[in-house]
């Protein structure tokens, strides 16, 4: 199957859903994307949710409220903070947070987790990512956690992923979103 997705002048309007902890995740990556403030209602309250909150927090933008509604207002200058940014066991938090971090240019970015999820692989975003220009690296032949990340400038490519992965396909696009060119991905199956 295949999407484009084109640029919008402006997209307006207002969607409820039943706290999801996906969903929460993205709705404040993308709300610190847009060039306004966002309001977003009813977010999942997990732990996960959390880390990436508080990421987002630690790079520069206004996030208030409570968990039954959020106004998010991006800073026009990300921040590289001076000390490792915690993802918890947030492999969500920790994939996209790659994607995104990846293309902040001229900022540098370390990201850990507790003891589980170091030892989950994040190769499978890294490889993507790096042929999209990005520089990162790893424990474990840049496999594991803690990940630093040196942003830049991206481009885009073809990329024809050997898994279904909603948490690769993200990172991919959300890195794409300050790319030079347009990314094609592809997928073997929906996820």
């Amino acid at each position: 199957m295949d999407v484009k997705i084109t640029p919008s002048n402006r997209v307006r309007g207002r969607i409820t859903v039943v706290p999801d902890k996906s969903i929460t995740h993205r709705a404040l990556i993308f709300s610190t994307l847009a060039s306004g403030r966002s309001v977003i209602k009813n977010p999942l309250k997990a732990a996960d949710t959390i880390s990436t909150l508080r990421i987002l927090e630690n790079i520069g933008h206004a996030i208030e409220g409570d968990w039954n509604r959020f106004e998010v207002k991006p800073t026009s200058r990300i921040l590289s903070p001076e000390v490792p940014m915690y993802c918890g066991n947030s492999g969500t938090t920790t994939r996209l947070m790659m994607g995104y971090l990846s293309s902040v240019e001229n900022a540098f970015f370390v990201l850990y987790g507790d003891g589980s999820l170091s030892k989950r692989p994040m190769l499978r975003v890294v490889e993507p990512l790096r042929r999209m220009g990005a520089v990162i690296y790893g424990r474990n032949d840049d496999s594991n956690l803690p990940i630093c990340i040196k942003g830049k400038r991206l481009h885009g490519i073809e990329y024809e992923s050997k898994i279904a992965s909603a948490q690769v396909k993200s990172a991919i696009l959300i890195a794409t979103l300050n790319a030079d060119s347009k990314t094609v991905y592809s997928e073997p199956y929906k996820s």
